[in-house]
C-alpha cells in the first residue's frame, strides 16, 4: 500500500559522505526518528533561504 501525500516529491538527490558523515547521520536519524531524507530537507529548508539571496539583474541597455 502506498502513502498518500499532500506534497509529493519526485526529484531525487544523491550525495556521497564519508564514513564519519554517515554514522553521524545515522546517530542524528536515531536520536531524532527521523529518516536521512527528512534531516536533509530540513537542513536545506534551513540553508537556502539564508545563502541564496535572489540575483540582481542589470537593467538592458544597448551596446554603443
Amino acid at each position: 500500500m502506498f502513502k498518500h501525500s499532500d506534497n509529493p516529491k519526485y526529484h531525487i538527490v544523491s550525495v556521497r559522505v564519508s564514513e564519519e558523515d554517515h554514522e553521524n547521520l545515522n546517530m542524528l536519524c536515531r536520536q531524532s526518528q527521523k529518516t536521512i531524507s527528512d534531516l536533509m530537507r530540513e537542513a536545506l529548508q534551513i540553508w537556502i533561504p539564508v545563502n541564496c539571496q535572489p540575483q540582481r539583474t542589470k537593467s538592458w541597455r544597448p551596446l554603443k
